[in-house]
């Protein structure tokens, strides 16, 4: 029995699946926007609840970072597992210190990354932070 044209049909559908998927993320992901921007959804970004979002954020990459390090320094599996249940518990620690629950903290990002001005405001927070220099986006969502 001969294996390639079995391969290559799969590398076929794998293929086919692989553009159906890029594709259509942008879509779903437009629709969830204008949904949000028509109802009202997105609440109403206060410079306060921005900051506090701005410290939020730059405190989980501050964290991320140092997860990935430790992670990197680690190659058994059952202690990187304990990294990531640390990792877990530390931002379950963050979400509680800065006073935003994960739900609402995932909320401003989703309206950062659609709203443009709340974007630029956050940026700046963020370089005045001192989280970067604003052109390779240092501590941004990008």
């Amino acid at each position: 029995m001969d294996i390639r044209p079995i391969n290559a049909r799969f590398l076929g559908i794998a293929l086919l699946t692989a553009v159906t998927a890029a594709v259509s993320p942008p879509e779903a992901l437009q629709a969830q926007e204008q949904a949000a921007l028509q109802t009202g959804a997105a609440p109403e970004l206060t410079d306060e609840k921005l900051g506090q979002y701005a410290g939020l954020h730059l405190a989980i990459t501050n964290a991320r970072d140092q997860f990935q390090a430790a992670k990197a320094a680690v190659h058994d599996l059952a202690a990187r597992e304990r990294l990531r249940e640390e990792m877990d518990a530390r931002l379950l620690a963050l979400y509680e210190e800065h006073g935003m629950p994960k739900s609402e903290y995932d909320g401003i990002t989703f309206l950062v990354s659609i709203d443009n001005a709340a974007r630029t405001r956050l940026d700046e927070l963020l370089v005045a932070r001192g989280s970067g220099d604003g052109e390779d986006g240092g501590g941004t969502l990008r």
